[in-house]
């Protein structure tokens, strides 16, 4: 998904396009129109982008890319503020429906077909940040008050996990979702004041508890998951960490330029090993077994 005008300051006329990229000849086989584009997910059973100024999410044929259905979101009296409106902020797809975040304290699951909205999960009202579909449930994380778990049998928050202890949580900003296990990429805190350092964090689902918390080079990072590893490098840099999820290790280090994002794909990964080491602990900081820090290095 792009945007490609008026996208500066609040985008209500903002414009962009869906375009799918057929990966083996690396060409645009399809695009369509948008007018206001914001957040986006993808399954087999369409494409589903959110119209934040116009409280609606919209689906799209993942094959040709024509908009099939449209789905206007409204806030139940019981819990809007006066006026407010319902203001789409991001998209998850699972257990057959589309979850779809609001920023006044709710989460709308949609059937997949953008007919209705069937349930309303309440939340607390905490600084959202990102959401995730995965085992079995979905996760919502929000700022310093961690990881909550939303059962989608019954639509109701079961479960909050705090990442790390009260000195030095972290705030997750991205879920991946690995050997049955989440991992949740994010900033470090300390005293309850964000700092420049990342962490990761493991988390076992089925006892609702963090494995461990170990941290992750400083600055704006990029991460993925595939091939069984986590890949991790900083924006703009020149390497690429591989980094076993289980144990939090270094694995292997690829000199590459970076530039915003990372993805996977194909069998095999090729480079030059940089660095091996471990990260271990409950929060945010090294362990005395360090790896070297990133670096500038030529490309391979």
């Amino acid at each position: 998904m792009t945007c490609d005008r008026r996208c500066s300051g609040e985008g209500r006329r903002s414009t962009g396009r869906v375009i799918r990229i057929d990966p083996r000849r690396g060409r645009v086989t399809a695009a369509a129109a948008l007018q206001r584009p914001g957040a986006i997910a993808v399954a087999e059973f369409g494409v589903f982008v959110t119209d934040f100024w116009r409280d609606s999410v919209r689906r799209f044929d993942p094959g040709t890319l024509r908009e099939t259905a449209s789905l206007k979101l409204v806030l139940p009296r019981q819990i809007r503020p006066r006026r407010a409106t319902f203001l789409p902020t991001d998209l998850a797809l699972g257990a057959n429906a589309v979850w779809v975040s609001t920023e006044w304290c709710a989460l709308a699951r949609v059937d997949q077909r953008l007919s209705r909205v069937v349930a309303l999960v309440r939340l607390p009202c905490d600084a959202y940040q990102t959401m995730g579909a995965g085992a079995g449930a979905i996760w919502i994380t929000e700022s310093l008050a961690g990881l909550y778990r939303v059962d989608v049998a019954t639509n109701r928050v079961v479960a909050r996990i705090h990442v790390g202890p009260l000195s030095g949580r972290l705030v997750p900003t991205r879920l991946l979702f690995a050997r049955g296990a989440i991992l949740a990429v994010g900033i470090c805190t300390q005293g309850g004041v964000s700092t420049r350092r990342n962490g990761l964090a493991r988390i076992d689902p089925t006892r609702n508890r963090v494995i461990a918390v170990t941290q992750l080079p400083s600055g704006p990072l990029a991460v993925a998951y595939g091939k069984g590893s986590l890949w991790v490098a900083r924006i703009g840099g020149s390497s690429v960490d591989r980094v076993d999820p289980s144990t939090g290790r270094l694995l292997r280090r690829f000199d590459s330029r970076i530039g915003v994002a990372l993805a996977v794909a194909g069998q095999r990964a090729h480079g030059r090993p940089r660095a091996t080491g471990r990260f271990s602990g409950s929060q945010c900081r090294r362990s005395r077994t360090q790896i070297a820090p990133l670096r500038e290095s030529g490309s391979s």
